[in-house]
């Protein structure tokens, strides 16, 4: 992925768990003391941290949103247009 497309990438995906933030949807607390993730990116927003990351083991990609101060955040997986989970290519960082 180049530097221009993983910015556009951050860039929405930050806008869409920004306008989503205020659901009124339940999330499922789930623990990833399993997984080993690799940041590709962390941008701070104010109170808020966002993360671009990916599983060391399959190189699956996800987002990881948190408030600054809380121990909890919100973790999801990033998909193609496809509906397939994005698979990080270290070759076009």
């Amino acid at each position: 992925m180049t530097k221009r497309k993983l910015l556009a990438t951050i860039f929405a995906l930050t806008m869409s768990v920004s306008l989503s933030a205020c659901s009124s949807k339940q999330s499922k607390s789930v623990s990833v003391e399993d997984i080993q993730f690799e940041t590709i990116a962390k941008e701070k927003l104010g109170q808020k941290t966002f993360y671009v990351l990916y599983d060391a083991d399959n190189m699956e990609m996800y987002t990881f949103f948190k408030y600054n101060g809380d121990v909890d955040g919100q973790l999801s997986a990033i998909y193609n247009a496809d509906g397939t989970p994005m698979i990080f290519s270290p070759e076009e960082k």
